[in-house]
């Protein structure tokens, strides 16, 4: 993976990252510095607080939200976006892997960088996101990985995230239950979804780790709801697995990426099925 920078004179930076692919890299860029708030977010799911959802509107953090994003909680560090600081603690341009000074993104704040995946092959880059803390329409904390996908992308691209179902998607992840899981996602394949245990329960449904940073793995149910109108005629409106998915994790381990850097991260897999032996499970 390679993370280049937002625009011309901004630094190529390295932070926290989720890769929503066949496994997933939660990456965390270690101790932080003490807490900021500030203002407004660029949102995309219904399930965000509207004043949030609007980006010139300001944000005051009416849930006291940005106070749970400063805590001593590890597994926020491997879910949120990581900004360099100043000695006001104001975000600046640089490597949250190497400033002196860095800590989670707040809500509102502008990422001053531009992360994207990188085909060392090809040297071309597919597709761009963020890791953002949000309030949810409940007052709870949220973490919305927005995603841009755009070929050809390079540094004078701008992310400028404007939800479009056919070059953006999302996932959103709810770091507050006992796992951290995703309880939404868009995507090309069957656009706006919604991710649940069961009927009853959200949380839980699509597992990445459990938030004491132990290794683990769990055997779950999960139901996926396909909720747009114009969705693919391959997609059901929805889609019950009763007891059949597995989700495996590994403790936080350091490891090596394609940039040289070596990094914090927790890995983890989703299987359509917990017979791992299981012909046609899927990864």
């Amino acid at each position: 993976m390679r993370l280049k920078s937002a625009g011309p004179g901004d630094d190529t930076c390295t932070m926290k990252v989720s890769l929503f692919l066949t496994l997933i890299f939660l990456v965390g860029c270690g101790p932080k510095t003490p807490a900021s708030s500030k203002s407004t977010v660029q949102s995309t799911s219904a399930e965000v607080s509207p004043a949030a959802a609007d980006p010139l509107s300001s944000y005051p953090d009416a849930f006291g939200l940005n106070n749970q994003i400063s805590s001593p909680d590890v597994s926020l560090d491997y879910l949120i976006t990581d900004v360099c600081v100043d000695a006001n603690n104001f975000p600046v341009k640089g490597d949250p892997a190497t400033c002196a000074s860095h800590r989670n993104i707040r809500i509102g704040e502008r990422v001053p960088y531009l992360l994207t995946d990188f085909d060392s092959t090809n040297n071309a880059r597919y597709q761009s996101f963020a890791s953002l803390p949000v309030a949810g329409m409940d007052g709870t904390l949220k973490i919305l990985v927005a995603k841009h996908f755009q070929p050809g992308l390079n540094e004078d691209f701008k992310f400028n995230y404007v939800y479009d179902k056919n070059v953006t998607g999302f996932d959103l992840l709810d770091p507050n239950g006992p796992y951290v899981s995703g309880i939404r996602t868009s995507d090309g394949g069957c656009y706006d979804q919604i991710i649940s245990t069961d009927s009853f329960q959200r949380q839980n449904g699509w597992i990445f780790f459990k938030r004491d940073m132990l290794a683990g793995s769990l055997n779950h149910n999960i139901r996926m709801d396909r909720i747009d109108p114009d969705r693919p005629k391959n997609c059901t409106l929805g889609l019950d697995i009763f007891g059949n998915t597995r989700d495996i994790w590994n403790a936080p381990a350091l490891w090596t990426y394609e940039t040289g850097k070596v990094l914090n991260s927790v890995i983890t897999y989703h299987y359509a099925h917990k017979d791992l032996s299981k012909s046609g499970n899927a990864l």
